[in-house]
């Protein structure tokens, strides 16, 4: 719900500022979260009594991956503003996710969703308090560098350990990421009736990766904003 929710607020935003074509991937967005709910429920209960799932349920849970997963790239092809491509993306990959949750991970998702927000959100307000939200670049001086050494201000020091801390939330954040036999393969049966240990594996790895995804384009939408040198700032974390 917390997913179905940001997808249509970011949709009502949209159609504010008149783009119809994102107001209408975003509100389908959310209504393929609404249906992907009533799928999961649906599939849970008769997985649990022992029946199985029908063909038409199998596809419709496939369909839905597929889309969602889609969906982000149309959106990023029509809009530039940054809340409307991270709502999207954070919506379209939360959607496979839920799918593929057994208990409480959808929770974390959504904390760690609203999360990245609030960072984006905070370090637009700290980089542009004194400069009126716009970055002003100064040409520093040839004695302001020893030798080959970077000058890394400490705002971005601070972004790259908050890189550290977000990847460390998302590696911990649900269990034992290292090994893949520590989680259920209960919601693998939702997409295929056949026991398939490559394909369950690969879908487990997927959903695993997915908080690292948003964390890495949460990164790249700050540093593109704020014209923050990645680089260097990736190589001081690996330091």
């Amino acid at each position: 719900l917390m997913v179905m929710g940001a997808s249509l607020f970011a949709a009502w935003d949209a159609k504010t500022a008149g783009d119809e074509e994102v107001f209408q991937i975003l509100s389908c967005q959310g209504a393929a979260a609404a249906v992907a709910i009533a799928c999961l429920s649906l599939s849970v209960r008769l997985l649990e009594a022992g029946s199985g799932l029908p063909l038409v349920l199998w596809a419709l849970n496939w369909i839905i991956l597929a889309a969602s997963l889609a969906a982000p790239s149309f959106v990023m092809q029509r809009t530039t503003y940054w809340a409307h491509r991270l709502v999207s993306l954070y919506v379209g990959w939360g959607v496979p996710y839920m799918m593929l949750s057994v208990n409480y991970e959808t929770l974390f998702y959504c904390c760690l969703c609203a999360q990245l927000g609030l960072w984006v959100i905070l370090e637009k307000t700290v980089r542009g308090d004194h400069t009126g939200g716009v970055r002003v670049k100064t040409r520093a001086s040839p004695k302001s560098h020893v030798g080959l050494k970077p000058n890394v201000p400490i705002r971005d020091l601070a972004t790259g350990l908050a890189v550290l801390f977000f990847v460390d939330a998302s590696f911990f954040g649900t269990g034992n990421i290292s090994s893949v036999s520590s989680f259920e393969l209960k919601s693998v049966y939702r997409f295929m009736a056949v026991f398939n240990p490559f394909l369950m594996g690969g879908m487990l790895l997927f959903k695993i990766a997915l908080p690292f995804v948003l964390v890495a384009a949460t990164f790249r939408t700050i540093t593109t904003l704020e014209h923050i040198n990645k680089t260097a700032v990736l190589c001081l974390l690996l330091i």
